[in-house]
């Protein structure tokens, strides 16, 4: 049987779902969806005041610094809602403190204050780095609860916030934070074009940016098309699609270093005969799984390892199988595949057996993403919830049940887990254009976090190793 390439693979240059297939039966009573709820009422978290830093050398750039420093931090720990933090106006007539010991105990108790952090910067002797130190007191205990001290170029003191955010996480709520985490996304932001073959599309370049949406960077240079970025394990080294230009146009998958010595490979060796799409790094580092065409045939999913040898087909149905992703430990596949006449979600064992239909009751899925092992079991993926709409939903393997976090408010895709699991990012349209977004995973605080071009198939960074 000859199996014809469908425009399913441009989705990832359109981010549509492949939407020709008839329409699938109704799910049964065991698939039925639910919207989210939160059950029982949660503890309230303790309140945190985070007073504006200290600033002890009054130049310009320090003073900048501060500013900076206080409203990252206070961002930071608002982000986990692990703490209450205090409006600024709610304690500005408080006296400022250096030292535990000139706090003002019974004043911040009388504001309902748990903690208070102080932190104060300075200027190095030699007036090149910052000098940062943040403590942490508990105000019915009258002791610190944390304390610690940075050092850093004045350009990075964004990045030292979210270092004492993750720590502060850590040490008082226990909590592993992602404020040091990265993100990859594809954008047409910088509006070059492509010459050639598809002379009125706008390039696609890859980016990395701050988990907030701050400090965004390029990656690739090709004035290309360039998709769907993803983390390796150690969270130093990109893989993405890019269409080769010559002297045929192409799909392949690259494996780029971003940190340290810039080195690039194709490890899945793709041709105009060889089209290769979506790669994901296995969790150990040693396999990239991925979806190709080859030889004129339809659309499958193999493995290769990271060093190019080692080739291995591992889905061989008639369907289209495409957007594979590893489980956190490596033993399991995601993938999607219109087998069963539509796109839905599909596992499998990492040797390609025990392919099984995920029973989520969405007749058309994409995207599929794991949740770090953290969490327990789950996958985040794209369901299309109306005729033009599409919503971000997660299944529970432990409860075989399925949450929406979104409301059809335009069309959200591409799913991608925090490393700790408590948030979900992912593009939509609500705002306009393509942009990225994030969402607690109980569906609350929806953020925007990029403003500029379109903006789509954003990839989670795990904890730097």
């Amino acid at each position: 049987m000859t199996r014809h390439l469908p425009l399913s693979i441009v989705l990832l240059c359109g981010g549509a779902l492949l939407m020709a297939s008839p329409a699938a039966p109704e799910p049964t009573p065991q698939d039925q969806r639910f919207v989210l709820e939160m059950i029982g009422k949660p503890a309230k978290p303790p309140t945190l005041a985070v007073p504006a830093f200290t600033v002890l050398t009054a130049d310009a750039e320090t003073q900048d610094a501060a500013k900076t420093l206080t409203e990252v931090l206070r961002a930071d720990l608002a982000f986990e809602r692990e703490f209450d933090i205090m409006p600024t106006a709610s304690f500005a007539g408080v006296p400022s403190a250096q030292t535990i010991e000139d706090l003002p105990y019974a004043r911040w108790t009388e504001l309902g204050a748990d903690y208070v952090a102080l932190g104060q910067v300075q200027k190095s002797a030699d007036g090149k780095l910052l000098q940062v130190q943040v403590r942490v007191v508990s105000i019915k205990e009258r002791r610190q609860a944390y304390g610690e001290g940075r050092d850093g170029a004045p350009r990075v003191a964004r990045r030292i916030a979210h270092s004492f955010s993750d720590a502060i996480h850590k040490t008082i709520r226990g909590v592993d934070g992602v404020a040091m985490t990265k993100v990859a996304f594809a954008s047409t932001r910088d509006g070059e074009r492509m010459g050639q073959t598809i002379e009125e599309r706008a390039a696609k370049e890859i980016y990395i940016m701050d988990y907030d949406g701050a400090n965004p960077q390029r990656v690739t240079t090709g004035a290309t098309l360039n998709l769907a970025p993803s983390w390796c394990p150690d969270a130093r080294c990109l893989l993405y699609t890019q269409y080769q230009s010559a002297p045929s146009v192409y799909p392949d998958i690259v494996v780029q270093n971003i940190y340290g010595q810039i080195g690039m490979s194709k490890p899945a060796h793709g041709s105009d005969r060889n089209q290769n799409y979506m790669g994901d790094m296995s969790p150990d580092g040693t396999k990239i799984v991925f979806a190709s065409a080859r030889g004129g045939a339809g659309m499958d999913v193999y493995v290769v390892n990271r060093d190019g040898s080692g080739l291995r087909q591992l889905t061989t149905n008639p369907a289209i199988d495409n957007s594979p992703r590893w489980s956190p430990n490596g033993t399991q596949i995601a993938f999607v595949s219109d087998r069963s006449e539509s796109p839905r979600i599909y596992t499998m064992s990492a040797d390609g057996l025990q392919q099984t239909v995920l029973p989520t009751g969405c007749g058309r899925a994409d995207r599929p993403t794991w949740a770090p092992s953290l969490t327990g079991l789950m996958i985040a993926y794209t369901c299309q919830t109306s005729s033009a709409g599409h919503d971000i939903e997660v299944y529970d393997f432990s409860t075989r049940q399925t949450r929406r976090l979104t409301n059809g408010e335009g069309t959200n895709e591409s799913p991608t887990f925090a490393p700790n699991g408590r948030h979900v990012m992912f593009f939509t349209t609500r705002w306009g254009k393509k942009q990225i977004a994030v969402i607690d995973i109980d569906g609350k605080n929806i953020r925007q976090l990029t403003t500029q071009g379109n903006n789509d198939y954003p990839s989670w960074s795990g904890f730097q190793k």
